[in-house]
């Protein structure tokens, strides 16, 4: 009798944390993203861009959305649900984009501003280390 509710008690603790990841953990798919950026970025016919504006849109996104069952969903200003995020930023020189860890084609990087396709990689520390080396070689060639 023991053993049959501890069995139990066990299973239902795992069902709970295999639902909590297939809820807040998986990852949207490329297309998903881009009909997202194409509905809800800051100004969807922009051209140019710049930094201002986009460190904004870039914090709008990551603040006002997150990851339900793969999908992307608007969250209200005051929900703790946006520390899932699928929004990250990816920073140059010049510009502050986002980047998206996709399931189907990896890191994809995007201009918060218009929804844009910037560049992809492979994986997120491979993002991480290009936006680095970029400030590691302005600092060594005193541009900042």
């Amino acid at each position: 009798m023991i053993e049959t509710k501890s069995i139990i008690i066990i299973l239902l603790i795992i069902l709970f944390f295999a639902n909590y990841w297939i809820i807040f953990y998986s990852s949207p798919t490329k297309a998903e993203v881009e009909s997202f950026l194409e509905k809800n970025s800051c100004s969807p016919y922009s051209i140019k861009t710049d930094y201002s504006s986009e460190y904004q849109c870039a914090y709008y996104l990551r603040r006002h959305t997150t990851k339900l069952a793969g999908q992307i969903v608007n969250v209200p200003i005051f929900s703790f649900l946006f520390v899932y995020t699928p929004f990250h930023y990816y920073n140059t020189l010049e510009h502050t984009y986002v980047y998206v860890d996709t399931r189907d084609k990896g890191v994809l990087v995007y201009n918060p501003v218009n929804g844009e396709y910037i560049t992809r990689f492979n994986n997120v520390d491979e993002a991480i280390e290009s936006s680095d080396k970029i400030f590691d070689d302005a600092i060594k060639d005193r541009k900042l």
